[in-house]
């Protein structure tokens, strides 16, 4: 078994703890300490010049800046503490301690010099020096103590169990391990399973501590789920869907709820997005800048330093705010994701078949698909849509302060391509249409062929089968043909959209007169490649916010229905009735009084009971022709239809519920004994006891080694009818209800094991339970304790067997009786035997293979596969393409800096040319 510890660190109760609230504020001071020491060398050096050597000052401003990340990241870090890691306090502790001595004379000698001071007194830089080493001593001190006052916390984990719901709870529910003073919870370096929660602040800005899965990936260590590590505690499924299930039972309104919960957060990243894009329009600025910069020619290497500086730190900062927002962004859309399926699930569970009949299943597929992803997509369209005519704006003015008003020729051109851009873009929605709906249709056809090829095969039908899916996958393809030509040519549209916009408005320029530098050219390109990904993308956040609106609307009408109250539904008697009717029918289980039901509100019944009672521990047939309202009643008793008029009376229903075994089985994608369990505890003696009644015992043997344990295909694809049928009715009866309600389990199997399963199991393990068994097999009806006789939503008859069985036999057979008598005889020893054989072929065994897979780099014959499947000469006409498509961007630019160089050259000259004439012309 692997197993897992975690660290949880806690501060000891102790007379050490007054140290707590001091390092926090010695911490604080010391980062704020060594920031202005490097604040105020980048001002003496950039602005008032006052070195004796340049070189060396930036050397100490270098060594001073990664002293500065290396405290701070040593602050945030909370595990450098750890006694395990004794490096990083000594580096830091001695690094810190030279670097402020050091810095504590230099300043007050730069203060000498700067504002002219005779005399320092030696008393003032010893007392400077004095107070930054009390100040490490003080934080050494602090360190220290907390240092030796933390306490470990070892909880194993159990990795096997980490599927469970309990498991997931206790290692990531920080209510259940609290220590006295909030901490991160952490894991030791032997696991890494809750990364995410286990990083420190600095690891969280730079997705560091996503390196190691990164690692394990690269040497194909990750095989499985168990590989990864668990997600956060604010990332699982049953925190959020918890949380927001509270809020909307206080707040029903799905947009209310959403931003009680997710607003601070979604507030926070709005501000990270304004930060994010004022920082990258620093880019252009200082580009502008810095190009002017050498086109001066200046030889003051400290400004072109610091301009170098600060566009390198505007685009970092900028990509770094803007990967975060994504980061964050999708967290959030992922979160709201996990609310609306849990919301629209849990109200798709409660609702009954007569409100489900209300929506089809693709329209509710729809609403967990389509229309969820149009509501999560109104986080990124909102922020998009008060930031994009933002950015615009912004653009625009830089470019006005550029190149004047001829900023507004490309701006035309760009918006007179949107409309182009719009209609090419619909023509891929359609086109994408089409090849869905055929996609649809393949898939469905070859899901049917392949459910019944052992009919196709014996009629021989491969041939048309081929052809018709041929067809489907042909219109298919030219669909998806079209579709890939037309995203190509926008793909190409747009790549050029730039260079032509670029060239209108550089052309428009000069034709005016005026004269081009680099730094206009250069800052402009940029700009216009700022303006063009706004411009194209602000009709499709309009687009996409009416689109969240709308199904917003759709999927909250969903959500406003009310599911029927049981409590209301079933019928609760006044006492008075209640003791007369345990004086009359002690023994009573189900009462139906002057029921009326129907499938919708039209108020048209389709089920009547005038009045149907059922004592406890009775076995009730209910018998009928097909259609004659079997199932209904059974769904009347769950609560599945509109009740109209009456009252149902079942014993402890709200509180026990019933066991149900549907017509048409179920089967889930888990192991064949997690089918039967359901999710109940497994109780070894009465599961055996199920397997043996239900005869699946030798459906097991030929499961092979894994037994029980082994997986069930799709959809119980691997079991046949029969098979299907019996796992239902073990699942019903294993889990040991007061109530069974049995929907015909025995048409879908042999007649002997039909007999076999009505002794062993209905009147077998089941004999105390009170048990409802729709059939239209008459020959168990005399071994029954009552008779149901139902024929078009009426109860024709009821009683005992011998007066129901005349009436049923007349109603469901006519003059057939001869042939389809009533059958009382018990079963043979003959019949007994040969079940072996009726209940299991071999080649029906249980059998889901493992994947076969391959772990590790890809191989070569996979790639060669591939080139050869694409083809030789396309693969490399790509390569080629993309390296001209690089190669043509960069002579693009080597042109236009060409360009504006050969025009400032000619300027020059005419300026020189003019001047000499004015110098000559008085001797003249």
């Amino acid at each position: 078994m692997r197993t897992a510890s975690y660290n949880i660190g806690r501060r000891y109760k102790c007379s050490y703890r007054h140290w707590t609230i001091p390092l926090y504020f010695i911490r604080i001071f010391s980062l704020i300490q060594l920031l202005s020491c490097f604040t105020f060398q980048i001002y003496l050096y950039f602005f008032q010049q006052q070195s004796v050597s340049q070189w060396l000052d930036l050397i100490d401003i270098f060594l001073l800046l990664v002293t500065y990340l290396f405290v701070f990241y040593f602050h945030l870090n909370l595990n450098l503490y750890h006694p395990t890691r004794p490096l990083f306090y000594t580096l830091w502790f001695w690094l810190y301690f030279l670097v402020q001595n050091y810095d504590c004379y230099k300043i007050y000698i730069h203060h000498m010099t700067l504002f002219q001071t005779i005399y320092v007194s030696i008393r003032q830089v010893a007392l400077g020096l004095i107070t930054i080493n009390l100040t490490i001593i003080c934080v050494h001190s602090c360190a220290t103590v907390q240092r030796q006052g933390l306490s470990t916390r070892i909880s194993s984990i159990n990795y096997n169990d980490l599927s469970m719901p309990n498991e997931r709870n206790r290692l990531l529910d920080v209510t259940i391990i609290q220590p006295s003073c909030h901490f991160r919870i952490r894991s030791l370096s032997s696991t890494d399973l809750v990364n995410e929660d286990d990083a420190c602040i600095s690891e969280l800005f730079t997705f560091s501590w996503f390196n190691k899965l990164m690692k394990n990936g690269y040497k194909s260590l990750i095989i499985d789920l168990n590989d990864l590590c668990l997600l956060p505690h604010s990332l699982t499924v049953e925190h959020i869907s918890t949380q927001f299930t509270q809020k909307m039972n206080t707040t029903p309104k799905l947009f209310r709820s959403l931003w009680s919960i997710f607003g601070r957060t979604f507030f926070l990243l709005g501000i990270i997005k304004i930060l994010g894009d004022g920082m990258a329009f620093g880019g252009p600025i200082f580009l502008n800048k810095l190009i002017s910069y050498m086109e001066n020619g200046r030889k003051d290497l400290r400004e072109g330093l610091l301009l170098c500086l600060i566009l390198i730190s505007t685009v970092s900062v900028a990509s770094f705010l803007n990967i975060h927002f994504s980061y964050r962004i999708s967290l959030l859309t992922l979160k709201c994701k996990v609310c609306l399926y849990t919301q629209i699930y849990q109200k798709a569970t409660k609702l009954n078949l007569s409100q489900m009949g209300n929506f089809s299943m693709g329209e509710i597929v729809n609403h967990m698909s389509t229309d969820t992803d149009r509501i999560v997509n109104f986080f990124q369209s909102f922020h998009a849509f008060w930031s994009l005519p933002v950015q615009i704006a912004i653009v625009l003015y830089l470019l006005y302060l550029q190149i004047g008003l001829t900023f507004l020729t490309g701006l035309a051109f760009a918006i007179i391509l949107i409309p182009i851009n719009k209609v090419i873009a619909s023509k891929i929605g359609k086109l994408s249409q089409s090849m869905m709906m055929y996609k649809d249709d393949r898939v469905k056809l070859v899901s049917e062929v392949i459910y019944g090829i052992r009919a196709i095969k014996l009629n021989t039908y491969e041939e048309y089968f081929t052809s018709e899916m041929d067809k489907i996958r042909t219109n298919e393809l030219k669909t998806l043909r079209g579709r890939k030509y037309l995203d190509a040519f926008c793909v190409y549209f747009w790549a050029t959209t730039p260079v032509l916009i670029s060239v209108l408005t550089f052309t428009t320029y000069t034709l005016l007169g005026n004269h081009l530098t680099p730094s206009k050219v250069f800052t402009s390109l940029a700009l216009f490649a700022m303006l063009i990904a706004p411009l194209n993308a602000f009709p499709w956040v309009i687009n996409g916010l009416v689109e969240a609106q709308v199904s917003l609307k759709r999927v909250q009408k969903f959500i406003n229905i009310q599911p029927i109250n049981m409590d209301e539904y079933y019928h609760q008697l006044p006492i008075e009735e209640q003791f007369q009717l345990s004086l009359d029918l002690p023994s009573i289980s189900i009462l139906l009084k002057d029921a009326r039901f129907t499938w919708n509100e039209s108020n048209e019944s389709i089920l009547n009971v005038n009045n149907l009672s059922v004592k406890r521990g009775d076995l009730v047939l209910i018998l009928g022709r097909v259609g004659s309202g079997k199932t209904t009643l059974l769904n009347s008793l769950l609560g599945e239809l509109l009740k109209l008029h009456g009252q149902i009376i079942v014993e402890k229903v709200i509180e026990n519920g019933y066991a149900y075994c549907a017509q048409e089985p179920w089967i889930q994608q888990l192991t064949f004994r997690e089918n039967i369990l359901f999710g109940t505890s497994y109780d070894h003696a009465w599961y055996k006891q199920v397997i043996d009644a239900c005869a699946l015992e030798k459906d097991i043997q030929y499961l092979g080694d894994a037994g029980d344990q082994t997986y069930i295909g799709e959809n119980g694809a691997t079991l046949s009818g029969g098979q299907k049928a019996r796992v239902a009715l073990a699942r019903a009866a294993y889990q040991d209800k007061d109530i069974y309600l049995l929907d015909d389990p025995l048409s879908a199997v042999d007649v002997n094991v039909a007999r076999y399963l009505f002794t062993k199991c209905i009147k077998g393990i089941l004999k105390h339970k009170t048990r409802l068994l729709c059939t239209h097999q008459v020959q168990y009806a005399k071994q029954a304790d009552y008779v149901i006789l139902v024929d078009k939503g009426q109860i024709v008859k009821q009683g005992k067997p011998e007066d129901v069985l005349s009436v049923a036999e007349s109603l469901l057979f006519g003059d057939q009786t001869s042939e389809l008598s009533v059958t009382t005889t018990t079963p043979s020893h003959k019949s007994v035997t040969e079940l072996d054989e009726l209940i299991i072929q071999p080649e029906n065994a249980l059998q889901t293979e493992l994947e076969q897979r391959c772990t590790g780099t890809v191989k070569l014959f996979v790639w060669k596969r591939y080139f050869i499947a694409v083809g030789i000469i396309l693969s490399f006409s790509i390569v080629i393409s993309v390296f001209l498509m690089q190669a043509s961007r960069n002579i693009f630019d080597w042109w236009l800096s060409y360009w504006t160089s050969h025009q400032l050259e000619i300027r020059n000259m005419s300026i020189i040319n003019n001047r000499s004439f004015v110098i000559l012309n008085p001797s003249v």
